[in-house]
């Protein structure tokens, strides 16, 4: 006697229920037939690898990035793939995020795999000339290329070349501004070496600790304001060296910048100081 199955082998394109048909042949050649059922099932995973982790700068003039070009994971399965698909959010902020990656093939096995979106804010402080401003904690003050306000009949007025002002000693004050918010943040700063005679901080929420020429403010804090004086010479800017750290991954932020900063030098005059 024989036995032969209508089918013996089965693939992808088999995933459900299949009917297979059994025919017993005896040795006088009489023929009985019955019917199986084969259910073919697809339990592999799928395969995904991510594109590489992405470095990007946020928009200018934002504290966001978009249109942020992630690349294209590579998948394989041993049916079909159905989809890939990402959570990918409208627009990046400052820092890491993470980015999931999900491939499902057609039976509905899915895997996943994880891709690193940074972000960086270059220049993510600006300084601010407020020197002669009537309020500049709330001011945002006079920036370099305009008029001062007058006080008591004396106006200087800037360029961002430099100006020629009398010798002697004179106080300034300029601000910090932070354009981005990640939290805390933090500075480490050089004004000039031994030209500052005296240094009074000054924010607009929080308590800064200046140690060490490094200033540590609350997350709450969006400017320092400093006010010092200075031996003012004649012809000569005001160097100014920053470092940030904000959020507390310094390389995420901000890199290390040098400004060469034309500030207002105003002589002191009574009831300015």
């Amino acid at each position: 006697a024989s036995l032969v199955a209508s089918k013996t082998t089965f693939d992808c394109s088999n995933i459900g229920a299949n009917t297979v048909t059994l025919t017993v042949t005896d040795n006088n050649t009489q023929v009985s037939t019955c019917t199986s059922t084969v259910t073919v099932e697809d339990k592999v995973l799928p395969t995904i690898n991510c594109p590489g982790n992405v470095s990007v700068n946020a928009d200018a003039g934002n504290c966001t990035a978009s249109s942020v070009a992630l690349g294209t994971p590579t998948t394989a399965d041993n049916c079909s793939i159905a989809s890939v698909t990402n959570d990918e959010p409208a627009v990046f902020p400052i820092g890491n995020t993470t980015v999931t990656w999900t491939v499902e093939d057609g039976s509905g096995n899915t895997a996943t795999c994880d891709q690193t979106v940074t972000v960086t804010k270059e220049n993510n402080i600006e300084v601010v000339d407020v020197t002669g401003t009537s309020d500049p904690e709330t001011n945002i003050g006079i920036i370099n290329g305009t008029h001062c306000p007058d006080l008591n009949g004396l106006q200087a007025v800037i360029t961002p070349s430099g100006n020629t002002y009398s010798a002697g000693i004179s106080q300034v004050q300029f601000r910090v501004n932070r354009l981005c918010d990640t939290g805390a943040w933090s500075f480490a700063y050089l004004i000039n070496g031994a030209d500052v005679d005296k240094l009074v901080l000054t924010t607009d929420a929080g308590t800064p600790i200046n140690a060490s020429n490094v200033i540590s403010v609350p997350a709450e804090t969006n400017y320092v304001l400093f006010t010092i004086d200075v031996d003012n010479e004649i012809n000569t800017a005001l160097p100014i060296d920053f470092k940030i750290s904000d959020g507390g991954t310094e390389s995420a932020i901000k890199d290390e910048i040098t400004i060469q900063h034309n500030l207002k030098i105003i002589p002191l005059i009574g009831g300015f100081e």
